[in-house]
């Protein structure tokens, strides 16, 4: 009862007026609703759900994806989607998220690519295993986690609050992409007319960036060649390495040891990688330093860094419904709604 009222609550919220909302799980023993609920038939450790909503999906619709200890493969988008998972890490941050979603386990995904007719989707609250490529234009990805890299080859796309691990990295010949609010735990390399604002950046690549724009993020690397295309402001250099293209100009802050800005010394001592390592501490030169007044950093901003990627609708905390009652009084019930945004 508590999933399907958490998918009439989506639709309310996301939903419009033609679009249908479609759930896909792999739990045993849920019985498959047609064009509705779509139920995992295979028993050899894969699952066939997720391609079963995908086939019946048309533009518009949500497709709602019920966290589970499989994986639900690897997909190719035609279609104009938003994509809802449970987040992730999430067993991680149990004592750091408020609300906690009913389950611990993670929405997750390998290799996931948007195609053409795929343009204007959303992915929300999705973990990919596998690399992921935005060959569409304006897709939308928000608070997802990657553990491979991102492939940018469209235009117009938004990266936001999301978690890419030690070994993810962003690329691509994609333009006007924004990315704001992300950290981004490997490096970038050959993207060109972005925008990164309020980002944890760990490196770029040899292979250079260009004609990008930087404000309020963390950067840990930056080559000795960066092209001077690069516009950096009110940006932090970590350490005392290679230092920003034209040194001491925007209010760009240098040589800060990483020991002085996180409330862990080092993110990075121990693997895997963390998203709530990336906070600042007390006393770090990142508090109040942004350009507006803010924090600079994948917390700081108008729409802060959110841990395990909740998805920005509302979460049932609590539900109940009694079990009798008559045709006169009716059964009685309750049920408690936090904004998760």
């Amino acid at each position: 009862m508590k999933k399907t009222v958490f998918i009439l609550i989506s639709f309310l919220v996301i939903g419009n007026a033609s679009a249908t909302v479609r759930r896909v799980t792999n739990q045993v023993g849920t019985t498959p609703v047609a064009g509705l609920v779509f139920v995992n038939t295979l028993t050899n450790g894969s699952s066939d759900a997720f391609a079963q909503a995908l086939s019946a999906a048309v533009n518009g619709d949500t497709i709602y994806v019920e966290p589970s200890t499989l994986t639900y493969g690897n997909h190719n988008f035609t279609k104009r989607l938003i994509i809802i998972g449970n987040g992730y890490e999430i067993g991680v941050n149990a004592g750091l998220t408020n609300p906690l979603p009913y389950t611990v386990l993670e929405s997750t995904f390998g290799n996931l690519t948007f195609l053409a007719g795929s343009e204007q989707s959303q992915l929300i609250g999705i973990r990919c295993t596998s690399n992921g490529n935005l060959n569409a234009n304006e897709i939308r990805v928000k608070r997802c986690m990657f553990d491979a890299d991102l492939s940018l080859g469209a235009a117009n796309c938004i990266i936001e609050e999301c978690f890419f691990g030690a070994a993810g990295a962003i690329f691509g010949i994609g333009v006007n992409t924004i990315i704001r609010n992300c950290i981004i735990g490997e490096f970038i390399q050959t993207v060109n007319f972005a925008q990164f604002d309020q980002c944890y950046i760990h490196s770029f690549s040899t292979s250079f960036i260009t004609n990008c724009t930087f404000t309020n993020c963390i950067i840990n690397t930056i080559p000795a060649n960066c092209p001077l295309t690069n516009s950096f402001s009110h940006c932090i250099k970590v350490g005392t390495g290679t230092t920003f293209p034209v040194a001491g100009i925007n209010n760009n802050i240098e040589g800060i040891d990483m020991s002085a800005l996180f409330i862990v010394a080092n993110p990075y001592s121990t693997n895997p990688i963390r998203e709530n390592r990336f906070k600042s501490k007390s006393g770090s030169p990142a508090l109040l330093a942004g350009n507006s007044g803010q924090d600079i950093g994948p917390f700081g901003g108008n729409n802060p860094y959110r841990l395990s990627g909740q998805a920005p609708i509302p979460v049932i905390t609590n539900f109940f419904l009694s079990t009798t009652g008559s045709t006169a009084s009716g059964l009685t019930g309750s049920i408690t709604i936090q904004s998760n945004n």
